[in-house]
């Protein structure tokens, strides 16, 4: 990465793992501890985000290395259960709680288009359930009839909107051949998330002359 979340290196950024982000860390530790400045026997890693992914496995990993591991927005769960969460449930929930105002489990196609709560939870899905049409992997395609099941203004919170975003989280994680990932997650590295174990079930692990 350069300045401003300058992509430097497409092949690297559209290929990289979570378990090559845990090796970098490993190494950065490595050269961390070998500086005259460093107290190599007072060690501390912070980790945010996806960092207290990272940091407890380092620890677990480098056993009499690190003194302390600092947990900073931890995601405790897979990725799979979070995603599903993020991306399914908390629009779902924000639709049906917020915007369905009659409770019939519709929402105005007017009202979605300008809600920016809405906007900042499904992205650019609410183009795609208002226009009909929606971006998978860059590419612009109709919007599924069974989505829009009675070609209406109003948009099913059950039947429209939950089963499209189920379908474009499906997507994330589908790497299609000769496409280089130039943004935002990555196949690769969103498959490789889902494959880790969750940090809640690995943080008993850590060494116990590690401090959490």
């Amino acid at each position: 990465m350069g300045a401003n979340f300058t992509i430097l290196d497409s092949n690297v950024w559209g290929n990289v793992t979570v378990d090559d982000l845990k090796q970098d860390a490993e190494r950065a530790l490595n050269v961390l501890i070998q500086q005259p400045e460093v107290d190599a026997n007072h060690v501390t890693l912070v980790g945010h985000s996806e960092g207290p992914i990272i940091v407890p496995r380092v620890a677990i990993d480098n056993p009499g290395k690190i003194d302390n591991i600092v947990l900073m927005g931890s995601v405790a769960q897979n990725f799979s259960d979070i995603g599903y969460f993020q991306g399914v449930m908390n629009p779902v929930n924000y639709a049906q709680q917020v915007l369905d105002h009659n409770h019939n489990g519709l929402l105005s196609v007017q009202e979605v288009s300008e809600n920016p709560v809405f906007s900042s939870l499904v992205g650019n899905l609410t183009l795609a359930l208002t226009q009909n049409i929606t971006t998978v992997n860059g590419t612009a395609e109709q919007l599924n009839p069974q989505y829009n099941t009675n070609n209406d203004t109003f948009i099913s919170i059950n039947d429209e909107l939950k089963p499209r975003l189920i379908y474009y989280l499906k997507s994330l994680p589908v790497v299609t051949p000769g496409e280089k990932c130039l943004a935002g997650p990555c196949p690769i590295w969103i498959t490789s998330h889902y494959a880790f174990t969750p940090t809640l079930d690995i943080i008993s692990k850590v060494p116990s002359d590690t401090s959490i």
